[in-house]
């Protein structure tokens, strides 16, 4: 009887061992403008770049989407309109490891374009962690880094959540 309860407690303590981690499912974005001067074009150009993450829940284990895309303009084919590009930095699926105010996300999988890159990134590496205090979310880089210089801080607000769930 006593075995029964023990294995019970344990089975119990196991499946809810991530339940902290259901606080985190939702959408968190950050974006930021750089404007600089572009020497081999001779002009001004302004990137703009657009971080999503989405955390998911997945068989009892936490997922994270990882989206970066860019957009730069600069006017020197056209002086009227300018030319817009946009396109896609990164495409990756992390792992979510941590607790209720900490998560750290690390790599899984590396896609660019829907296709899986080799690149010299292992699974350990941390790419991002955030740190939540009240409603506040601090962010701490790790493999991936801003673009913006005076972003690169750590323990700043730049990611805010948009999207509650996911589910």
């Amino acid at each position: 009887m006593i075995f029964i309860i023990a294995v019970f407690f344990i089975t119990a303590c196991q499946d809810n061992s991530k339940d902290y981690l259901r606080g985190w499912i939702g959408v968190y974005e950050f974006e930021e403008t750089e404007e600089f001067y572009n020497t081999r074009l001779n002009e001004n150009t302004i990137w703009k770049i657009l971080y999503k993450i989405t955390i998911y829940e997945e068989k009892g284990e936490y997922f994270a989407n990882i989206e970066i895309d860019g957009d730069y303009f600069h006017s020197l084919y056209y002086e009227d309109e300018g030319e817009d590009k946009d396109f896609t930095m990164m495409r990756v699926k992390s792992q979510v490891f941590g607790n209720e105010n900490w998560i750290s996300l690390t790599l899984l999988e590396y896609f660019n374009h829907g296709i899986l890159k080799s690149n010299s990134e292992s699974s350990n590496d941390v790419l991002i962690s955030f740190r939540r205090e009240k409603s506040d979310i601090y962010t701490y880089w790790g493999r991936i880094q801003t673009i913006v210089w005076d972003n690169l801080g750590d323990n700043e607000i730049y990611f805010e959540k948009i999207n509650i769930s996911q589910e």
